[in-house]
């Protein structure tokens, strides 16, 4: 049985809610899938294959996900490597903001050789205010909560088989 790492970030709760629902979606494909937070003593060296997500802050990859990834990059390029990202914006905002969001992962997929990147939509704890709001081109009446939590656990599933594949 294939042993999977899903480490991640989390800020407000919900790239713990992502990375728990990938761990229970992958364990129902027949993965061994465990989730935990990145810390100093978390390796991926014990594991096939490695998941990394966080939140996306300030238009970058929060720098505790980034910092796994670079810190492991060696010994993630000779496994199964997959990264993601949670961003509210990325669902809300104008094309712009998207197009920068979908590009945030690339140093990170190439410096790992990731098999994939996602993007998936996040949360926000209150409304916006209004100059953010304009700033981002988000309306005013968008929901605060955009975690699809579907969308994942069908990504998820369709990235199991992938993960299983032997090489």
């Amino acid at each position: 049985m294939k042993s999977v790492l899903i480490a991640y970030y989390t800020k407000t709760g919900s790239t713990k809610e992502t990375a728990q629902l990938i761990e229970k979606t992958l364990k129902e494909a027949g993965l061994n899938a465990e989730a935990k937070a990145v810390s100093d003593d978390l390796s991926p060296a014990d594991y096939d294959a490695c998941i990394i997500g966080g939140p996306v802050n300030g238009m970058q990859w929060v720098p505790q996900a980034a910092q796994f990834a670079s810190k492991w990059a060696e010994i993630l390029k000779t496994k199964k490597t997959v990264l993601f990202c949670l961003s509210y914006i990325y669902l809300t905002g104008g094309s712009f903001w998207k197009n920068s969001i979908a590009k945030i992962l690339k140093p990170f997929a190439d410096s790992t050789d990731a098999m994939e990147t996602a993007v998936f939509g996040g949360r926000v704890e209150g409304p916006l205010p209004a100059p953010m709001r304009f700033i981002f081109g988000i309306k005013r009446d968008s929901p605060l909560d955009l975690v699809n939590h579907e969308g994942i656990a069908a990504w998820a599933k369709e990235l199991a088989p992938r993960l299983q594949d032997g090489d």
